[in-house]
């Protein structure tokens, strides 16, 4: 089941021409050039988590894999670079569909904003793509989400998708292995105590029934859903 799983996202890449090449979307059928940030990070794990299940293939049967190389590239092609100033080393979705919207840097130049939580998809996805942790790609991601460091916010998003932020925060964390990250003013960050104790503070407890739940004031990608969120919780 899982091998045949891994044969229909391997076929879903994009490997046209443009920015899009390399990624993962939606209407691959369509060989429409649309593909995103969040649809690669989930590919990206699904694929790394899976890939031993190749070994248990007959030797005549050709294994399933994605063009990693090309992945990380695509990856790395919606990561803000030097130039973006403060948007530097965050992630953004896609460059026709920024979520987050633009800002203009110092210099004058319109650059798209990095975001919370596709910043830490996409540093997720570079370690699941075995970019190592101190290479300048990771780290830019790193030093971005720890500048940035809230919980009271999905960072450029407000309230929209704070849930996932929260749960894709904790996956990236915990995969990049350092308990102790450091915030603006070198304040130290001991990002499991704050993440498990704001999460105990605005748990909801439902009268009738005793039961503690979790949901967004914010539909926005279907978070005012107390299962979904709970779910990511």
């Amino acid at each position: 089941i899982i091998q045949d799983a891994r044969k229909f996202i391997a076929g879903a890449q994009y490997l046209g021409d443009g920015v899009y090449k390399g990624g993962f979307g939606y209407d691959a059928d369509t060989k429409r050039a649309y593909t995103d940030l969040l649809n690669t990070y989930y590919t990206v794990e699904a694929m790394s988590t899976t890939a031993d299940v190749e070994d248990k293939r007959g030797k005549d049967e050709k294994k399933a894999d994605i063009n990693w190389d090309e992945t990380v590239k695509y990856i790395e092609k919606m990561q803000n670079k030097p130039e973006s100033g403060d948007e530097a080393g965050g992630f953004f979705y896609n460059p026709t569909d920024p979520k987050a919207g633009t800002t203009t840097n110092a210099e004058g130049v319109v650059v798209i904003r990095s975001y919370g939580s596709i910043t830490y998809a996409g540093m997720l996805a570079l370690i699941h793509a075995n970019v190592n942790r101190d290479d300048v790609r990771v780290r830019s991601a790193y030093d971005w989400a720890s500048s940035h460091w809230t919980l009271d916010e999905n960072p450029g998003m407000g309230e929209q998708g704070l849930y996932f932020f929260y749960n894709i925060t904790s996956k990236c964390l915990a995969a990049y292995g350092q308990d102790v990250i450091v915030g603006k003013d070198d304040k130290q960050i001991n990002w499991k105590v704050e993440l498990a104790n704001k999460l105990i503070k605005i748990q909801k407890i439902d009268e009738k029934t005793g039961q503690g739940y979790w949901v967004n004031n914010n539909n926005k990608y279907w978070e005012s859903n107390p299962e979904l969120v709970t779910a990511y919780t």
